[in-house]
């Protein structure tokens, strides 16, 4: 099967806080084979990717990873097909157990599903974007992924995102940060949601400052992607830094 039915802690967590059925799609990152499979990404969300945190560090899991990514890049439409298929499976599934379907087909990657999958599975789909002309079409339900490069402060976003009643922003914050930000209910009139608690973004005000903790790799973050200031709130990122190559994902 190509979806990974709630066997992660984050959609665990959203299968207890909202008596749901979570599934998650996971490919690999980056450029594979020569294509991009996360438009928009930075060098330092590059730098901090989860796709090795917790399982995903086994080689078989990233050998599965590969094998789905380069399956879709093979035949994007039959690909689609059979992830329609099941997904339409975990929706009787879910509907029979008097469960909300949770679908998330991005779990590492950045792909346009709203160009590839039927309304009546996106219409159970969420996910998050680090293209913010994709958040701004909504598709299906995106929550923008702020990072360094992307030229415009997390807080000019959530306010855009609010005034357009549109999903929020997300922003990885230093511990102490989160724990500041998360003290409130509200940051500059814009609604501050914990999203460590749970993976469920379709449950988010719209126009939400949705802050997460730094995990693996982003811990030793040099580049920006991680915000430790609040003042960093406001800004479009490091003024001066140069754009870093992006690395090509080993394959084998």
């Amino acid at each position: 099967m190509l979806w990974n039915a709630g066997k992660q802690r984050k959609m665990e967590k959203t299968a207890k806080a909202f008596a749901a059925l979570p599934a998650i799609l996971h490919l690999t990152p980056g450029k594979v084979d020569g294509v991009e499979m996360c438009p928009g990404r930075s060098a330092g969300c590059s730098a901090a990717c989860l796709n090795t945190a917790g399982m995903g560090s086994m080689n078989c899991v990233q050998r599965a990873r590969l094998a789905k990514t380069r399956a879709f890049l093979a035949d994007p439409k039959r690909f689609s097909e059979t992830l329609t298929r099941e997904a339409r499976v975990l929706i009787r599934r879910a509907e029979k157990r008097a469960l909300t379907p949770v679908l998330r087909p991005n779990g590492t990657s950045d792909i346009s599903w709203e160009q590839l999958l039927p309304p009546d599975v996106l219409a159970w789909c969420y996910d998050y974007t680090k293209r913010v002309d994709r958040w701004r079409a909504q598709g299906y339900h995106l929550t923008l992924s702020w990072h360094e490069e992307m030229g415009i402060s997390p807080m000019a976003l959530a306010m855009e995102a609010k005034k357009a009643k549109r999903p929020g922003v997300a922003v990885v914050v230093s511990p102490e940060l989160h724990a500041k930000l998360t003290a409130r209910k509200t940051y500059r009139g814009v609604p501050v949601i914990d999203g460590t608690v749970h993976d469920y973004r379709p449950s988010d005000p719209n126009g939400a400052l949705v802050v997460l903790l730094p995990l693996g790799r982003a811990k030793r973050d040099k580049l920006g992607f991680v915000i430790t200031d609040e003042s960093q709130l406001w800004s479009a990122g490091p003024r001066h830094a140069k754009r870093r190559p992006l690395p090509v994902v080993s394959v084998c």
